[in-house]
């Protein structure tokens, strides 16, 4: 088959930056394991997948940038029946549409086989919820990183590095010492006053849940905005920037954000200890 390769041209790019990118999309056909597949993870809740539409886009986009076969129509088709049959297991069973929120999982291999799961999803503990740091840094540049994919080795082993310590996630960082996003999350800071995030430019995934907090952070973030820093008259912005580890640990917040869990105020395992380290 014959797969193109190509960048979004914008007024300021430059390139040199764009020709180069194009060899990095083009890289990883080379090194694609047979089984590779796309996949989203949905929140079923209260009758409806609320960002439905949003995690369609991403997946229609990211079979178009990987030479998947993707079928629009089918993928509604089949993700209704699974909506329509836990609709149904529900009423057997006597219970409310406002029931245990369920996580929905759709696979999507090359030749448009889809394959859709429905598990019911635990509630996350009571108690406040903790990050810790990643093992290993990520290299600067890896293209397959923006999209949701079964190649993910590297994400599921810092999971459980996060897991084995009762944390909620393990934020990973770059060569270049900045942060990326979390195993299972995409990460929003508040430093100094303004609320930040890592680019896209960074190679990080385009998250769902990112992107619909993008879309209108004063309704997303001003809940859990400090107070006394923002005056409600004033709308809330995020900014794209580079954060470094010392930035971090001065947070006054940190959020880890995910379709399926919505968003989660977060604090860093072990804080002192990781201050210390940064004095050294």
């Amino acid at each position: 088959g014959i797969m193109g390769v190509g960048s979004g041209i914008v007024y300021d790019s430059n390139p040199a930056e764009e020709y180069e990118e194009c060899h990095w999309k083009a890289r990883f056909l080379q090194n694609l394991p047979v089984d590779f597949t796309l996949f989203e993870t949905m929140l079923y809740d209260q009758g409806q997948c609320a960002l439905l539409e949003t995690h369609i886009a991403r997946l229609q986009r990211s079979a178009q940038d990987l030479g998947f076969h993707f079928d629009e129509t089918k993928t509604r088709q089949d993700l209704q029946a699974c909506f329509d049959r836990l609709h149904k297991q529900n009423a057997l069973e006597g219970k409310a549409t406002t029931s245990q929120p369920c996580r929905i999982k759709v696979i999507l291999h090359d030749d448009a086989t889809l394959n859709i799961q429905a598990a019911a999803l635990d509630a996350l503990a009571p108690d406040r919820q903790t990050v810790v740091l990643a093992t290993q840094s990520f290299p600067n540049h890896d293209v397959l990183r923006r999209y949701k994919t079964s190649h993910r080795q590297a994400y599921d082993a810092q999971m459980q590095h996060a897991l084995a310590q009762g944390a909620f996630d393990s934020l990973c960082f770059n060569e270049n010492g900045y942060l990326l996003e979390g195993a299972r999350s995409s990460i929003f800071v508040f430093h100094q006053n303004q609320w930040l995030t890592p680019g896209l430019d960074l190679d990080i995934l385009h998250s769902v849940m990112r992107e619909t907090i993008l879309q209108n952070p004063e309704h997303w973030l001003r809940p859990f905005t400090p107070a006394n820093t923002i005056p409600v008259h004033e709308p809330l912005d995020v900014k794209e920037r580079l954060i470094s580890m010392e930035q971090l640990a001065n947070a006054q917040k940190i959020l880890a954000v995910n379709a399926l869990r919505g968003i989660i105020p977060v604090s860093l395992l072990k804080l002192n200890d990781f201050k210390d380290n940064l004095r050294k």
